[in-house]
């Protein structure tokens, strides 16, 4: 299935000019899976490259926050 989904992945029209490397962006795929109520804690993503978030079903809430001191 995420062989399907990244041939058929493109990237969104606001970043086709400007997106670096298409095929780094759609080798970087993950795909997140949740039961009614799922979710994840707090946490920050070591990692820098662009992420696309999709919610197919359901709500989602986004608590963004700075860093401690």
């Amino acid at each position: 299935m995420k062989r399907e989904v990244q041939q058929l992945w493109r990237p969104p029209y606001f970043l086709r000019d400007h997106i670096a490397n298409e095929e780094e962006a759609r080798d970087s795929l993950e795909l997140w899976f949740s039961l009614p109520g799922g979710g994840a804690f707090a946490h920050a993503d070591t990692y820098c490259e662009m992420a696309v978030s999709m919610q197919l079903q359901g709500t989602k809430r986004w608590r963004l926050g700075m860093f401690p001191a």
